[in-house]
């Protein structure tokens, strides 16, 4: 019989990986068996009016025109290979017989992070260069991208840093519910859609009052300044700041976004990492969570740096940012041999 197939070259855990076979419509057969590894499934079928499952696949007893048939099948789970291999065969049969067997492979891939190297403990003086005191390898396995969270922990549980951006945003908006009217205002004019910039202010003030930004600020101080922002009186003062300050935050997302894409196939999501001290701690514990491109969760590293505090006033808060080195050890898919 003269068959022709395709397998998709590879796919990411859980992903769907398209197959389908085309033959000439005159062969005659009595049924169809897709035989499985036990650690993939089918998802959907195309072109299949009736089927029944089996221990080791599906067997498909009608289909709803003849000369093609496809399907797609998935990882039942993530895998802890960095490259799985899937055999698989589809068999015609006629009178319990196999007139043809067809051998075909589905490549899985996954990413994969490790901690190479990072400081057991970093001590703090009056004088010391926070910019380069930490220091931590990381290196990137497999293939595909990943979007990683890092999470802090300095002694109530992890907790994930507001991004960057919006720290200093509303840093800035916080600070003006306290300017007094006659203060005299420094304005630097741009160009800017009054339409998009009264979506922005208002999308900024949703976020506040329902509480999505994790912000360290004071209690009170937000207390007040979600009742200072709602009230209308206010709205031309916080548009005023807000177009005084936009240069500036436009050319902060710009860095912010170079941040967030340290290198190639890697995203911080909040940017570039920081530890918040808010008083002297013997140990900063670090999470780093990721997720490849179709948001599948891996396991965690953890690991934790020792502070030792030598400053004269050890209840300053500081911002001590994490530098990381990204070393990448990349398998490339190849695209033979998936449909013999």
């Amino acid at each position: 019989m003269d068959l022709s197939c395709y397998v998709a070259p590879w796919a990411l855990p859980l992903e769907e990986v398209p197959v389908h076979l085309i033959w000439d419509s005159k062969h005659i057969y009595d049924h169809i068996v897709v035989n499985l590894p036990t650690d993939l499934e089918i998802k959907q079928f195309y072109n299949v009016e009736s089927h029944t499952e089996e221990e080791n696949g599906v067997r498909i007893t009608k289909l709803k025109s003849q000369g093609f048939f496809g399907f797609t099948i998935a990882t039942k789970s993530l895998f802890s290979n960095l490259h799985l291999i899937n055999d698989f065969t589809v068999s015609f049969f006629k009178e319990g017989e196999p007139t043809i067997e067809q051998k075909m492979r589905a490549h899985f891939y996954r990413p994969k992070l490790e901690l190479l190297e990072c400081p057991e403990f970093v001590t703090l003086s009056d004088d010391t260069n926070l910019s380069r005191l930490v220091q931590i390898t990381m290196k990137l396995y497999g293939f595909g991208k990943v979007n990683i969270s890092i999470d802090f922990n300095i002694g109530g549980g992890f907790e994930t840093n507001p991004e960057s951006l919006y720290r200093e945003l509303i840093g800035r908006l916080l600070s003006i519910f306290k300017e007094t009217p006659d203060e005299e205002l420094n304005e630097r004019p741009i160009r800017i859609d009054p339409k998009w910039l009264e979506r922005e202010v208002q999308t900024y003030a949703d976020r506040l009052n329902k509480g999505e930004l994790p912000l360290d600020l004071d209690e009170h101080d937000l207390d007040d300044f979600r009742e200072w922002i709602g009230n209308p009186e206010n709205t031309d003062m916080l548009k005023e700041l807000l177009s005084r300050q936009m240069e500036n935050i436009l050319i902060d997302s710009l860095l912010f976004y170079f941040d967030r894409f340290p290198t190639d196939d890697v995203q911080l999501k909040q940017g570039s990492p920081e530890m918040h001290i808010t008083q002297a701690t013997e140990n900063v514990g670090l999470r780093f969570r990721y997720q490849d491109s179709l948001q599948n969760d891996y396991e965690p590293i953890e690991f934790a740096v020792r502070v030792i505090d030598e400053r004269q006033n050890k209840r300053e808060a500081i911002k001590i940012p994490i530098n990381i080195k990204w070393i990448k050890d990349r398998i490339v898919p190849t695209e033979e041999g998936y449909c013999d």
